[in-house]
């Protein structure tokens, strides 16, 4: 094939590139695109951008930093009168504050962060099912608490807050979430709950966090976000993680059971994790916030917007993707 027959084939798939690239959607491991071929979607370009999120944390190669100002979590105490809904969406467990966002302060952090939702992650099995891993190990379920700020900025930096929950023994603090799953059975249905501090759904302890900065775990993959993941894990029992793998989500006519909501692994490249424990004594002159200038300078650099990345792909890649989205759009009903 000559150099103009080529470059005539790769004009037309680039074309029929462009025209079927947003109509499939991503998902995980059920049905949709799955993780690897995320970017290949309309705006997910930023999916194989080199600081996304979850990533594998390395305790030996954690950078230490204590001399912060701990968390302020007394409005997350005080959630007995916020209304929370409760929703399935075919991919999570979310629930919602649509009447008033608790807020958090300090741990190095802008202030103050309103929480926009709280969301789960689980496995089909124990064995799996969280997105973030300690030195290689993956938990069972994990839980985000997504902080946005409340100015109006240049550019919306989020918090994300991470528990993550083994199998073990039952966890009363989690009963009214658990109780109510079998109300919002497949995506689309919500509950509104009963109200309770949030406080609760944290580990007993709140003073050691790992952090660095990273992505949303799902497109768009929008590098705005700093992480924090509690170093002490929460258990719940296999009856109670159970009950979410009961779920049902409905991209077409045909269910399946909402599992293995997890993305895989993602590389830090130059990217540090620190490990803060600041002490709750003589702070006046700790850092109120934490030095995350480079991940702030990141999100500016990149913009509000995802559209600022390039998304610029390969001749190879620009096949693959074709070939994806081909495929996705034919096979998305199939049981």
């Amino acid at each position: 094939m000559d150099s103009s027959a080529a470059f005539l084939l790769f004009g037309i798939q680039l074309m029929l590139f462009q025209a079927i690239k947003g109509s499939a959607e991503w998902g995980y491991y059920q049905r949709g695109v799955p993780p690897s071929f995320w970017h290949c979607l309309e705006g997910n370009a930023m999916c194989i951008s080199k600081r996304q999120s979850p990533v594998d944390i390395k305790t030996k190669d954690v950078v230490k930093n204590n001399r912060i100002v701990p968390f302020d979590f007394s409005d997350l105490e005080d959630t007995e009168r916020v209304k929370m809904e409760m929703r399935n969406n075919g991919h999570a467990v979310i629930i919602d504050f649509p009447d008033r966002q608790p807020l958090i302060k300090r741990g190095g952090l802008q202030e103050p962060l309103q929480l926009n939702e709280l969301h789960f992650h689980w496995g089909s099995n124990s064995q799996w099912g969280s997105e973030h891993t300690i030195n290689g190990h993956r938990y069972a379920m994990e839980v985000h608490f997504d902080f946005v700020t409340t100015g109006n900025g240049p550019v919306e930096l989020r918090a994300v807050i991470s528990v993550l929950i083994y199998a073990g023994k039952h966890n009363s603090n989690y009963d009214e979430i658990v109780s109510m799953l079998p109300y919002i059975p497949s995506a689309g249905s919500k509950i509104v709950l009963d109200k309770f501090p949030v406080i609760d759904l944290f580990p007993e302890s709140t003073n050691c966090w790992y952090r660095y900065c990273g992505s949303f775990t799902t497109p768009p993959c929008t590098e705005n976000i700093i992480w924090t993941i509690f170093e002490q894990s929460i258990s719940m029992s296999e009856y109670q993680i159970n009950a979410f793998r009961t779920l049902m989500g409905t991209p077409s006519m045909f269910e399946y059971n909402i599992v293995d909501t997890f993305r895989p692994i993602q590389p830090l490249w130059q990217r540090k994790v620190t490990l803060s424990c600041p002490r709750r004594r003589n702070y006046e002159n700790y850092r109120r916030f934490e030095s995350n200038d480079r991940c702030i300078n990141h999100v500016f650099r990149r913009g509000k917007s995802q559209n600022t990345y390039s998304q610029s792909t390969s001749r190879s890649d620009n096949s693959v993707c074709l070939w994806v989205n081909f495929y996705y759009q034919n096979h998305v009903d199939e049981p």
